[in-house]
């Protein structure tokens, strides 16, 4: 079995949950920028998951990468609670014109919903 030193993983969407359950093991985790690594891997010929992770782990090798923060428990469930109440606010917005526009069409205008 092969040493290492770290595990480096490409950011996005299930990067957070997994960095942080490797890490429970003890495990050394880096979350690279995927947008970096995209880059520098773009060059290969054949693009897939094998030889992405042989390219994410040639460029750790030699300290070619921008390690990504990884964002706490309380960060992300604020996040959460942040994009719940934009949506909703969005979606009731949408229902009140919807409203109002169909309310239109007999004739009643100015209704406060």
């Amino acid at each position: 079995m092969r040493e290492y030193e770290a595990i480096g993983i490409e950011s996005g969407q299930l990067s957070i949950p997994m960095c942080k359950e490797l890490r429970s093991f003890g495990l050394s985790v880096i979350c690279v920028d995927a947008r970096h690594m995209a880059a520098a891997l773009s060059a290969r010929i054949n693009k897939n998951d094998k030889n992405d992770a042989s390219g994410i782990a040639q460029m750790m090798r030699v300290g070619l990468y921008k390690e990504v923060l990884v964002k706490s428990d309380e960060s992300c469930q604020i996040k959460i609670a942040l994009g719940s109440r934009r949506q909703l606010i969005c979606s009731k917005q949408q229902i009140i014109g919807t409203i109002r526009g169909l309310l239109k069409i007999y004739g009643i205008k100015r209704v406060k919903i």
